[in-house]
């Protein structure tokens, strides 16, 4: 089991040999990442194969990819959209960007995409994340996030893509919907830091005059670390989730106390009054030693607290 969680860091799942999906039942656990921007038109004919193209790579690689999609030159865009267009250069649709770096004009094979996921995971990361988000009353979106820097780094920010995972709309095109569309964008600057400094971010975001939301019950949150010197970059991404494995009491660090309250855990089932999602780092539903053993591994791997 230990040798299976040596890349289990800084609650990104990014554990090898553990089975993404076991993780989807702890609902919305934050981990790393491959962003995959898909850049479209409602009246794009060709964008119509680049859906269904973005569909089937989501099905093959599942949790280890996320989609943000945008809406450029047509009437769901916004500005945020029309800032990351021309930021990264998109003249032609549909255009597709692979963790800042993997560029594509047009629709890529199956094959390809997979070859540009694969070099996508194996790019150098600059930063760790553990965090949680949950919507509030009158669409207020809280965001609570603890990132620390594996290297030096100046003029970096933080964007906090808001995005509806299924958007309903009419499409010209013949699509219904879109996949993850990115509705809006907060930009949060980062200090210069060093190498293993922390910062913490915890905001709460206005949606409630956000006319592009049909319903906040779709909604979902995908952060990813920019270089303000390189439009296109992508240093690392993750979706946060409404739980954080490991941060039980949810104050963005793992600590003793988090210990104290894992035992308090042990034993118990989802469903059963007190279970704390949490504790569940399997993500079977169950609370043992197996999920003990690996907060253990997490802690004595260097994992962020």
């Amino acid at each position: 089991m230990t040798a299976r969680l040596t890349q289990l860091v800084a609650g990104s799942l990014a554990a090898v040999g553990v089975a993404s999906a076991a993780f989807a039942a702890a609902e919305g656990v934050t981990r790393r990442t491959v962003i995959v921007e898909e850049f479209t038109a409602e009246w794009c004919g060709p964008c119509v194969g680049g859906f269904y193209a973005m569909e089937r790579m989501q099905a093959r690689w599942g949790d280890e990819v996320s989609l943000l999609t945008w809406s450029i030159a047509d009437r769901y865009t916004h500005g945020d959209a029309t800032r990351r267009q021309n930021e990264v250069g998109v003249t032609a649709i549909p255009s597709f960007l692979f963790q800042g770096t993997y560029f594509s004009v047009g629709t890529p094979s199956d094959q390809t995409i997979d070859t540009y996921v694969r070099n996508s995971q194996s790019l150098p990361t600059s930063g760790s994340v553990i965090g949680r988000w949950k919507l509030k009353p009158n669409s207020i979106v809280r965001v609570g996030l603890k990132f620390q820097a594996d290297q030096n780094l100046s003029n970096y920010e933080l964007r906090v893509h808001v995005h509806e995972s299924n958007w309903f709309v009419f499409c010209s095109n013949g699509l219904t919907h879109y996949n993850n569309h990115v509705q809006q964008v907060f930009y949060e600057a980062l200090p210069t830091m060093q190498a293993g400094e922390q910062f913490s971010l915890i905001k709460e975001y206005d949606l409630s005059n956000n006319s592009w939301i049909h319903d906040v019950e779709q909604l979902g949150v995908t952060v990813f670390l920019h270089d303000r010197a390189s439009n296109r970059s992508v240093k690392a991404g993750w979706e946060l989730g409404a739980v954080n494995l490991g941060d039980l009491d949810g104050d963005l660090n793992i600590t003793r106390a988090d210990g104290v309250l894992f035992q308090q855990q042990m034993g118990k089932n989802s469903g059963q009054q007190g279970f704390n999602p949490a504790a569940d780092w399997d993500g079977n539903g169950s609370i043992n030693n197996i999920d003990r053993q690996m907060f253990l591994d997490y802690v004595r791997n260097g994992g962020m607290r």
